[in-house]
């Protein structure tokens, strides 16, 4: 199926994206801060979200074209990493703009995950749907798996600037 073929590989180069960001953001907050507390601060406003959002979100998936979704929550998803690493290459990042676009991002990932989850069954036919998620599922750990890889060796090479505006770029794999 051509069209879960490109999401599929689009999706995974916007995950991999998303988890050098994951990355080079804690390291920049243990950098900035040299507070453990902080790095457990960052992760949590990023995932608090999930809690808030996911049921209205599922909703919001059933009721509104899920591709436009995608496209906006990706695109929202690149400007928030975009201004990461502008503050960063810029020497004007804080702690409080690491922590509110963590916070703002943790929001748009928790509309974009059911709208995610849900897109597949319009990608295939239906007798491929369970060999299609499961696909999805190993497109999911895969990106767990080699953006924490890749992250390590960008961050010392390109910095973390470098990583968020990769990251930034990546969701334009999922858009297109």
């Amino acid at each position: 199926h051509r069209n879960f073929r490109l999401y599929w590989f689009g999706n995974l180069t916007s995950l991999i994206g998303t988890w050098i960001q994951n990355i080079a953001s804690g390291w920049l907050v243990l950098t900035i801060t040299n507070s453990p507390f902080f790095v457990g601060l960052n992760s949590m406003l990023a995932w608090l979200p999930a809690w808030i959002v996911s049921l209205p979100a599922g909703a919001m998936a059933d009721r509104f074209d899920r591709r436009i979704l995608m496209v906006w929550t990706q695109s929202l998803l690149a400007v928030l990493a975009m201004a990461l690493a502008i503050l960063t290459w810029t020497h004007v990042i804080t702690i409080y703009h690491i922590l509110f676009i963590s916070l703002l991002s943790g929001f748009v990932v928790s509309v974009n995950g059911p709208v995610a989850q849900s897109l597949v069954p319009d990608l295939v036919k239906r007798r491929n749907v369970l060999n299609a998620i499961a696909l999805n599922s190993a497109m999911f750990n895969s990106g767990r798996i080699i953006g924490p890889a890749i992250a390590g060796i960008l961050l010392g090479t390109i910095g973390a600037g470098g990583c968020f505006a990769i990251n930034s770029i990546s969701f334009l794999a999922i858009i297109f």
